[in-house]
């Protein structure tokens, strides 16, 4: 090498003092947000079976079936009209029954020219019955 030539010196790389900022994430346990769902409409209670008064509505025929005469055949019972069985059968029997309940309770006095209205299940019966329970 010449004199002259001097070994061309690397240069020196420049530290340039840089921030590095680790950041430690902290484990926290994940919490879940609750799912969003449509608001729920309140729901209706089953049925349990009827503790309310029922309300009479309609006139029955001999030998019919419904189950509003079990209730009235079980309110007879319960007031010493209705003998019989509580079958839901609007028979002989539950239609005395009801002619005795008219008799007492002034639905029909017993000296009415026409008779048949004795033991019919009509709207005054009806109406007296219903005021009763």
């Amino acid at each position: 090498m010449l004199e002259s030539e001097t070994p061309a010196k690397k240069p020196e790389p420049t530290t340039t003092e840089t921030t590095t900022e680790t950041t430690t994430q902290q484990t926290q346990p994940q919490q879940t947000q609750p799912q969003q769902t449509a608001p729920q409409q309140p729901t209706q209670p089953e049925q349990a079976p009827t503790t309310s008064k029922p309300t009479f509505t309609q006139t029955f025929k001999k030998g019919q079936y419904h189950a509003q005469v079990k209730d009235l055949q079980t309110y007879l019972t319960n007031w010493g009209f209705y003998k019989g069985t509580i079958n839901g059968i609007y028979d002989r029997a539950t239609i005395e029954a009801v002619y005795q309940f008219q008799l007492k309770n002034g639905v029909i006095t017993g000296k009415e020219k026409n008779k048949s209205g004795y033991g019919r299940f009509g709207p005054q019966t009806r109406a007296k019955i219903n005021s009763m329970i």
